[in-house]
């Protein structure tokens, strides 16, 4: 009798092959379900994250601008052949104790590889210490709005657009937008 319980109890620890082939179907089926929505996220958090390196470098011209008592230019350049965006910050002095961020068109199409970006206003402005920015062609305040997108020309929409705006006042927004060229208003998600 004794033997009998052992051998029965030693048969339930396992699992049986039509069990396990039972688990692996349904992670495939969720895998399936799973991987478009992936990669569709992955596409969006690359938009946002170029985005979010453009604001970093403005933050910091403007603070700069602010702390040091100097003027700094700011330059985006527009896509390129390959969709890659760049931007340059160019204090007014020479001997900046601190690294100047930029990227090079090299640099964007390689961290962020399928982004580009469009500029709506001036590529060049500056930014003063009062905080104000200006564009320096008119002398004039102005404003500065760069969206990042997929450079996927069929399903650009469906990855979105993300918004980086630099007011005349100095105020910078990095937001959802509803279009690259839609009127560039940011939008809830």
């Amino acid at each position: 009798m004794m033997l009998a319980a052992r051998t029965w109890r030693a048969r339930e620890t396992g699992f049986t092959l039509v069990e396990i082939m039972v688990v692996i179907a349904i992670l495939a089926i969720i895998l399936g379900i799973a991987t478009p929505y992936l990669s569709l996220w992955l596409v969006r958090a690359k938009i946002q994250s170029s985005a979010d390196q453009f604001q970093r470098s403005l933050t910091w011209a403007e603070g700069y601008a602010i702390r040091s008592g100097l003027m700094v230019a700011v330059t985006v350049s527009g896509p390129n052949a390959n969709g890659a965006c760049a931007w340059t910050i160019t204090p007014t002095t020479t001997s900046t104790l601190q690294s100047v961020p930029s990227f090079n068109y090299a640099q964007f199409s390689d961290r962020y590889h399928g982004i580009t970006c469009s500029v709506n206003g001036p590529a060049t402005l500056d930014i003063y210490p009062s905080g104000m920015v200006e564009d320096p062609t008119t002398s004039t305040l102005s404003s500065m709005k760069v969206t990042f997108s997929s450079t996927s020309v069929n399903n650009a929409a469906n990855y979105g657009y993300w918004l980086v705006s630099l007011s005349g006042g100095g105020a910078i927004r990095n937001c959802a937008a509803n279009s690259v060229n839609g009127g560039y208003q940011c939008v809830l998600q």
